[in-house]
């Protein structure tokens, strides 16, 4: 999505780790529920994540517009 609005040199890094799923940060009651629910052997970083997106807007950037400005 990033590509096809303009950007370049998009990367993505996942981060599997970044919510703090094994320090116990974040253990809400819906979070528990979540965990308690998890296949034997498994943890949350396995099925949620966070994503990192980084791009670069070039030099001679022009927006695409799907329909013209008022």
């Amino acid at each position: 999505m990033a590509e096809a609005a303009g950007l370049v040199d998009v990367s993505l890094n996942a981060e599997s780790d970044y919510i703090g799923w094994n320090d116990g940060i974040g253990r809400t009651r819906s979070t528990r529920r979540f965990i308690d629910k998890l296949p034997v052997g498994t943890k949350p970083g396995d099925y949620i994540t966070s994503l990192e997106i980084q791009a670069r807007k070039p030099s001679r950037w022009r927006p695409i517009l799907s329909a013209p400005l008022p």
